[in-house]
């Protein structure tokens, strides 16, 4: 009779073990589970960064592409700007030569006349 209440009492330390052992165990699990959808969690955000980044670079290409086209257009505004510089140039050029003929053409026309007059 004191081996069967021995027996009754690590029986029921058994129990009581056992008890608390699954009640650790849900504990855990419970535990494991927080844990697992916290890093659900992070793994979301994770990835909305990942395509707002993946937006950034794709905007900043564009903004980089508009900035070489604005810079292409503005050489481009630059050259043309040279050549009306150089058409100018050019112009005077040719006007200061066609008044150095026209005033050498009166001064012949002028010598003419007196040479006329004279005779």
């Amino acid at each position: 009779s004191d081996i069967t209440g021995e027996l009754k009492a690590e029986r029921f330390k058994v129990g009581m073990l056992t008890a608390e052992g699954a009640d650790k165990d849900l504990q855990i699990e419970a535990c494991g589970r927080s844990q697992l959808l916290d890093l659900v969690g992070r793994q979301a955000q994770v990835t909305d960064l990942t395509a707002q980044l993946a937006r950034q670079k794709d905007f900043v290409q564009k903004l980089q592409e508009e900035e070489q086209a604005l810079e292409a257009e503005k050489q481009m505004a630059y050259d043309a700007l040279e050549q009306c510089r150089v058409d100018l140039h050019q112009s005077r050029r040719r006007m200061e030569a066609m008044e150095g003929r026209n005033a050498d053409m009166e001064r012949g026309a002028e010598g003419r006349a007196a040479v006329l007059d004279a005779a």
